[in-house]
C-alpha cells in the first residue's frame, strides 16, 4: 500500500508540475508576444504624442507670428521704418514674456529692417551666422513663400530650422494689413530654440521621456548613425531594446526644406511586458503551489485515512497468517473507517464463536467416533457400509474373524464377492440398495447372524 501511495503522489505531482511547465512555455510563446506587441504599440503612441506636441509648439508660434504680421502697424513699418514701432512694440520683455529667441523684420526687398537674437538663459544678445543680419538671399527658405493661389492668411513657412547654436522652431509670415490683404510688404520671422527648456515643457505635457539629436551636425552620436537609415516613409518608426527595462523608439523630423533635421528618441519603460511576464510567472507559481497543496492533502489523507486503512489491511493479513480471530481491531474514531472496523470486529466475533463451536462439535464427533468404534470393534457381529456399486466403505466388528477376513483389508472390495456363496445375503443387499429394508437370519459356519 505504501508503494501505491508513493506512486500516486509522485504521479500527481509530476502531472501538475508538467502541466504548469507546459502552460508556462505556451503562455511565454503565445501570450507574452502579445504583451510585447502591445508595448511596442504603446511606445509608438508615446512617440506620436511627442511629435504632436512639437507640432503644437510650431503651430502656436506660427499663430503668434501671424498676429504680428497681419497688423497695420507692422505693415506701415515694413513700408516706412520708424523707431517708434521698435520702441513701442519690441522691448526686451517681448522676448521673455513670449519665450522667443529670435525676431526679425524684413522688407519686400529682403533687407533686414530689425533683427535680434536673445539667449533667454543669460539675457544677452547673441549672433547666429545662419541667420542673415543685412539681407536674405532671394532663394532663402525663410522668405520664399509658395503662394499657389492660397489666401495670404494661410501663407507661411514654419517648422524646424537648424543653426550652429542648435535647432530652432521657427515661423515666417508675409507682412499684411489687418484684413490679411497685400500687397506683401515683407516678412516677420520669429524663432524659439528647441532646447532642454522646451523639451522639458513637452515632457511635462505628454508625460513622455524623449530627446532630440540634430542629424547633420558633427557631434551626432556615432551609435545612432545607422538609425536614420532604417526609418523610411513606409516605416516611420524604429524600435530597439535598451537593456531589460527600456524600449526605445526613433523617428525623424524634417526642416523647413523637407530635409532630415532631427532624430527623435523616445524612451518607454517596459512596464507592460514586465507585468505580462509577472502575470505568467504568477500563474506558474499558482499552479506549482496548487500541486504542492494537492501533495500535502494526500499526505494528510495518508495520516488520517490511508494509515488506518493500512492498519486494517495489516490486521487482515495477520489473521490470514495466524488464523487467530480472538483479537479485534482498535476503533479510534466513529467515522466511516471506524464503522468499517467496528463491523469487521462484529463479523470476526461471530466467526470466532462459530469456529469455537465448530471445533467443540468436531471434538465431540471424534470422541463419539472413538467410542462407537471401540464398541463396534468389540461387538460379536459385523457392521459394514457399501456404496451403490456394492463397494465396501466401512467394515468393523469381531464377526469378521468368523467370516475369515480382516476388517482393515475389506474397504474398497465388493460385497458381492465376499458373499458370493450366500445367495440369500446377496439378494437382501441388492434389496437394500434398491431402497427397501429387511430383517433376516443367516447361518454361517455354525453361527447365526441376525441382519
Amino acid at each position: 500500500m505504501e508503494k501505491i501511495k508513493t506512486k500516486v503522489i509522485l504521479i500527481l505531482f509530476c502531472v501538475f508540475f508538467g502541466y504548469a511547465a507546459i502552460d508556462y512555455g505556451i503562455q511565454k510563446m503565445i501570450l507574452l508576444p502579445s504583451f510585447l506587441e502591445l508595448e511596442q504599440e504603446q511606445t509608438i503612441k508615446n512617440t506620436k504624442r511627442a511629435i504632436q506636441a512639437i507640432d503644437r509648439e510650431i503651430y502656436h508660434l506660427d499663430i503668434f507670428c501671424h498676429d504680428w504680421s497681419a497688423w497695420d502697424e507692422s505693415y506701415r513699418y515694413a513700408a516706412s521704418p520708424s523707431e517708434d514701432y521698435i520702441k513701442n512694440n519690441l522691448p526686451e520683455s517681448t522676448f521673455f514674456s513670449n519665450n522667443l529667441n529670435y525676431i526679425c523684420i524684413v522688407n519686400k526687398e529682403r533687407e533686414v529692417l530689425w533683427s535680434r537674437v536673445v539667449d533667454l538663459s543669460t539675457k544677452k544678445i547673441i549672433t547666429i551666422r545662419d541667420l542673415p543680419g543685412d539681407r536674405f538671399p532671394k532663394a532663402h527658405p525663410l522668405v520664399s513663400y509658395k503662394l499657389d493661389g492660397k489666401p495670404l492668411s494661410d501663407v507661411s513657412v514654419k517648422g524646424i530650422f537648424l543653426t550652429r547654436s542648435g535647432p530652432m522652431l521657427i515661423s515666417s509670415r508675409p507682412i499684411l494689413n489687418n484684413d490679411n490683404e497685400g500687397p506683401i510688404h515683407g516678412s516677420i520671422i520669429m524663432g524659439r530654440f528647441f532646447n532642454e527648456d522646451v523639451i522639458e515643457k513637452i515632457k511635462e505635457q505628454t508625460h513622455t521621456d524623449f530627446g532630440i539629436y540634430p542629424i547633420s551636425q558633427e557631434f551626432f552620436p556615432s551609435k545612432l548613425k545607422h538609425i536614420p537609415l532604417k526609418i523610411k516613409e513606409t516605416s516611420p518608426y524604429f524600435i530597439q531594446e535598451s537593456g531589460k527595462t527600456i524600449l526605445q523608439a526613433y523617428t525623424t523630423l524634417t526642416d523647413i526644406q523637407r530635409k532630415l533635421a532631427l532624430l527623435v528618441e523616445v524612451n518607454n519603460t517596459r512596464e507592460i511586458s514586465a507585468k505580462g511576464m509577472s502575470t505568467i510567472r504568477y500563474a506558474f507559481f499558482i499552479k506549482i503551489g496548487f500541486s504542492i497543496i494537492i501533495v500535502l492533502v494526500l499526505l494528510i489523507l495518508q495520516k488520517t485515512v490511508f494509515k488506518r486503512v493500512d492498519g486494517l489491511i495489516d490486521y487482515i493479513q495477520t489473521i490470514q497468517r495466524t488464523g487467530d480471530l480472538s483479537k479485534g481491531i482498535e476503533v479510534v474514531n466513529k467515522d466511516e473507517i471506524g464503522i468499517l472496523a467496528s463491523e469487521f470486529n462484529c463479523l470476526l466475533e461471530k466467526l470466532y464463536k462459530k469456529t469455537v463451536k465448530s471445533r467443540e462439535f468436531e471434538e465431540e464427533l471424534k470422541n463419539s467416533e472413538r467410542k462407537y468404534r471401540t464398541i463396534i470393534e468389540n461387538a460379536p457381529g459385523v457392521i459394514f457400509i457399501v456404496n451403490v456399486k456394492g463397494e465396501i466403505t466401512l467394515f468393523e466388528g469381531k464377526g469378521g474373524a468368523v467370516l475369515g477376513v480382516q476388517p482393515a483389508r475389506m474397504v474398497g472390495k465388493s460385497i458381492f464377492k465376499l458373499f458370493q456363496d450366500q445367495p440369500k445375503i446377496i439378494h437382501n443387499i441388492k434389496k437394500a440398495l434398491a431402497g427397501n429394508s429387511f430383517t433376516t437370519e443367516n447361518h454361517i459356519q455354525n453361527f447365526i447372524f441376525e441382519t
